[in-house]
């Protein structure tokens, strides 16, 4: 019998005509099972380049290139046990060979087909929900819960307008004062003792959030459209497009930048670039609101007189 070997090292026993003689079998020593004989050739790949070289054409691989460390429960390295490690290369060269590759790309399509199984049954059942929802709120019960929800939001949103508005005019009040104070509590011959107002302090921006990040067309034109009717406003009319229009026409007044410059400047207070920006950038957007409405306006009226 003829055993191939390298350094000590058991592999599979390669057995002679000769003793293949039925009953004339020698007695052998018992055979590694395939773990062993893994376990063995990994370490003897391990322990230097020939016996590298060696095993990775016997495996058609190379086994002696994996690291023998792991992440621990703490979340540091540690070293695995001979066991863990045998274990640890045999699965990373199943998954490089061709057989691996295919497993793990059928498991990985499995996979996609049940997701998107899942995804095609949460959508049908949304589907059955929102039909059972459409088909239950014709019942006078779900109608009369979704008149007084309506009511309520209706409500509720009026009044944060009206509360924002308030805080709006208050603080054209406020400014108003503060100027006032200031142009007559300093002579031009005294040395003030203290920085004077800022206007970007004092304005309040026309926009439901009071933000100078929110100036654009459309915050603006909600904000006055919500703008509930005041007794100082020129239109005689109580329709929405003169109300609006009328609105405009004293917004545009109050956001001219340079009337700013003059009223609040020469008052003392202080007027930063960035903030004077802003100023004109809402002018320039009530303007040309102001300009469309009345366009607005004027066609309507010429279609009534036609």
């Amino acid at each position: 019998m003829v055993i191939e070997a390298r350094k000590g090292v058991c592999m599979m026993p390669m057995i002679s005509a000769d003793e293949m003689d039925e009953g004339n079998l020698t007695r052998r020593s018992p055979v590694p099972d395939a773990d062993t004989a893994f376990r063995q050739s990994l370490f003897d790949a391990l322990a230097d380049d020939e016996g590298a070289a060696f095993w990775q054409g016997v495996y058609g691989q190379p086994i002696h290139n994996y690291p023998d460390t792991k992440v621990g429960p703490d979340g540091k390295l540690e070293q695995m046990t001979e066991e863990e490690y045998t274990a640890y290369v045999r699965r990373r060269m199943w998954e490089k060979s061709q057989e691996g590759h295919e497993e793990i790309r059928q498991a990985k399509a499995k996979e996609r087909r049940e997701q998107q199984r899942v995804k095609e049954q949460e959508q049908h059942d949304r589907r059955k929900r929102n039909k059972r929802t459409a088909d239950s709120s014709n019942s006078k019960y779900d109608r009369d819960i979704f008149d007084f929800d309506h009511r309520h939001a209706t409500r509720s949103n009026e009044k944060a307008w009206n509360i924002r508005w308030r805080d709006y005019l208050q603080a054209w009040q406020n400014l108003d004062t503060v100027a006032s104070k200031t142009n007559t509590s300093v002579s031009p011959n005294d040395v003030p003792t203290k920085p004077p107002p800022s206007l970007k302090t004092l304005l309040s921006w026309p926009n439901l959030s009071n933000s100078a990040s929110d100036i654009n067309a459309s915050e603006l034109k909600s904000f006055f459209q919500h703008c509930p009717p005041s007794s100082t406003l020129t239109s005689t009319s109580s329709s929405a497009p003169s109300i609006l229009l009328a609105t405009l026409k004293q917004e545009r007044i109050r956001w001219h930048p340079d009337k700013i410059q003059h009223r609040y400047g020469r008052l003392g207070i202080e007027i930063d670039t960035k903030t004077l920006a802003r100023v004109t950038a809402v002018f320039q957007i009530v303007d040309e609101l102001w300009i469309r409405e009345k366009e607005k306006e004027n066609e309507a009226h010429g279609l009534k007189d036609s």
